[in-house]
C-alpha cells in the first residue's frame, strides 16, 4: 500500500539510525509520520530527571495525526529511533488534499 502512495505522490522516506533524534519535544508538527520499518519511542524527561516513555511505535504505526489538526500542534516528547528506522512523512496539506485523508480516517475508525 505505501509503495503505491510513495510513487503516486512523489513522497520521500527518511531513514534514521538507532538512537537518532527524529523530532524534539516542542517541535511543531506539520506532518503525519508513518513508521515503515523499525521502532521509535516518544518520551520526555520528568521533573526528577527520569525518562517517561509516552509510547513505542513499530512498523505501520502513525504519529502526528492527532497534532496536525489542533492549535497546540507541538510534539509532547522527543521522538527517537530505537532501531534503524524508515519513516514516511506526509505533509498536512497533502494529507488534507488527497485521498490519503479518507483512507486513513477509515482505517483509524475501523470503518469498512
Amino acid at each position: 500500500m505505501f509503495e503505491e502512495l510513495i510513487t503516486k505522490y512523489n513522497l520521500k522516506v527518511t531513514n534514521y539510525e538507532k538512537n537518532e533524534i527524529i523530532k524534539n519535544e516542542g517541535d511543531v508538527c506539520n506532518s503525519v509520520g508513518i513508521v515503515l520499518e523499525g521502532k521509535i519511542k516518544i518520551s520526555n524527561i520528568t521533573y526528577f530527571n527520569s525518562e517517561y516513555i509516552i509510547d513505542i511505535l513499530k512498523s505501520n504505526d502513525m504519529f502526528g495525526e492527532n497534532l496536525i489538526f489542533t492549535n497546540s500542534n507541538k510534539y509532547p516528547g522527543e521522538i527517537i529511533a530505537i532501531s534503524k528506522t524508515y519513516i514516511l512523512f506526509i505533509s498536512k496539506t497533502l494529507f488534507i488534499l488527497s485521498e490519503l485523508s479518507e483512507k486513513s480516517f477509515d482505517m483509524w475508525l475501523h470503518i469498512p
